[in-house]
């Protein structure tokens, strides 16, 4: 059981941190893209065509709305509670003698609970 606790926990950190990292690449994506467009229109000399200058301007609008929408970090804060649940339970089996037949049925309860919490895609909810 332990195998499959610590699999699990593996598991939420890496895509915990995963998700974290693409929610802050939209963020970042989109405050740049904004900052270079105003400067480029403000610099007036044309440094930059009418189109690269539309594309550069729909990017904030465009990563902001794909992070809402595919939802990272409520994803990202998912995982990080499901590891910390998972980690907890593992140490009341190492430390606390937890019996393994409650721990078990405890894991079953994470795993159920968690699953029904999960933030899906699409609307704010």
């Amino acid at each position: 059981m332990i195998d499959e606790i610590d699999k699990s926990i593996n598991k939420s950190l890496k895509h915990a941190r995963k998700n974290y990292y693409y929610s802050s690449v939209l963020i970042v994506t989109s405050i740049l893209a904004s900052f270079l467009t105003a400067i480029a229109v403000a610099d007036g000399t044309e440094l930059f065509s009418k189109f690269q200058m539309a594309l550069f301007a729909a990017i904030p609008g465009t990563a902001i709305t794909l992070s809402s929408r595919m939802k990272f970090e409520e994803k990202c804060k998912w995982y990080y509670k499901k590891f910390h649940d998972i980690s907890a339970l593992k140490r009341d089996i190492e430390y606390n003698n937890f019996p393994k037949e409650e721990a078990s049925k405890k894991l079953s309860l994470i795993l159920s609970q968690s699953e029904k919490l999960y933030p899906g895609f699409g609307s704010n909810d």
